[in-house]
């Protein structure tokens, strides 16, 4: 961890293992209220409505410390050097499926859902993924979003000290959708990062190329 991933709120020292330990309790009360607070932060709607995705915004808005720690996770993510999902495993000396992404279960926005992903580009200031396939399938198999070339991301479990398992990057960007593909039950949803996003001191978005060839 480097110096400038940390901050300070309201007197408590906020660091980026703190941050990566809190995101990984569990989606309803570590990621996904996260995820939330970066949208928030950021002003960048999520892909898709939904009640629950409101909820999770409405709740990190007035979180003080969730918002610090979206904050620090997509600068953390932002600074971070770009990798393909095979270097990311040889970084950490892991077994090379070849694979980086996050399944999704089927819900009552299934179609809504595909039509946003058919627009060809798509926006997620923060969410995760996991080097192992079975462990990204764990959350659901209508969709299986893949990364596919370079992304930068915070290895959560080398910074938290747990969950190694989970083998889980957390990153985020702006993600340009490429050909939807149907293989059984599973849509298979290939996305190619454009760049990041993060907020501004006065919570505007920004956004900046990735760099390299992807």
């Amino acid at each position: 961890m480097t110096p400038e991933h940390s901050l300070s709120h309201c007197g408590r020292h906020v660091d980026l293992k703190e941050a990566c330990a809190v995101w990984q309790t569990g989606r309803d009360g570590g990621s996904s209220r996260l995820r939330g607070a970066a949208r928030v932060l950021t002003r960048v709607p999520h892909y898709f409505e939904a009640p629950y995705i409101t909820e999770y915004e409405r709740q990190a808005r007035s979180d003080e410390a969730t918002l610090e720690r979206a904050r620090l996770l997509m600068s953390a993510v932002a600074s971070s050097r770009a990798r393909t999902a095979s270097e990311w495993c040889a970084s950490f000396g892991l077994p090379d499926p070849g694979f980086a992404g996050r399944g999704l279960a089927s819900k009552a926005v299934d179609e809504v859902i595909r039509d946003a992903l058919e627009t060809g580009e798509i926006t997620m200031p923060l969410w995760g993924v996991s080097l192992d396939i079975e462990k990204a399938r764990e959350y659901g198999d209508k969709f299986l979003f893949e990364l596919h070339g370079l992304f930068r991301g915070v290895a959560a479990w080398v910074e938290s000290g747990g969950k190694e398992d989970e083998r889980e990057i957390i990153t985020g960007g702006r993600y340009e959708v490429g050909p939807l593909r149907e293989h059984g039950v599973t849509i298979h949803v290939p996305l190619r990062e454009l760049g990041q996003v993060w907020p501004t001191k006065t919570g505007a978005s920004g956004d900046s190329p990735s760099g390299g060839d992807r």
